[in-house]
């Protein structure tokens, strides 16, 4: 029976992992990817339905606090190592595709609040 519950205790904390918040993985790359039309080129006049698939997917990733004040300094500090992205845009993400205001990609938005 112990080792029932370990094991359970170990799958759980897998799924808790993999679960977490990541700032540069796979849900952020796909977001830059598919955002890029509109955050950076210019191509596009309003982020496309993939666009905002791929961003809801990145910010719903931050669940908790802790996860959501990482994302805010994720979005800045690759604004900031990305100069080609237009901040406004960014920003303009979270309106356009139908979420709550969290944070800015401008470097005065404190993302600990």
């Amino acid at each position: 029976m112990a080792r029932i519950a370990v094991l359970l205790l170990m799958v759980l904390a897998v799924a808790v992992a993999e679960a977490a918040f990541i700032c540069n993985g796979p849900l952020n790359q796909q977001a830059g990817a598919k955002c890029v039309a509109y955050t950076r080129t210019g191509a596009d006049k309003e982020p496309s339905a993939e666009c905002c698939k791929a961003y809801k997917a990145h910010v719903e990733s931050a669940k908790t606090v802790a996860e959501r004040r990482a994302l805010c300094a994720c979005v800045q500090n690759n604004d900031r190592t990305n100069p080609g992205n237009n901040i406004t845009k960014v920003d303009s993400l979270q309106g356009k595709c139908g979420l709550p205001f969290l944070f800015s990609a401008a470097r005065g938005f404190d993302c600990n609040t």
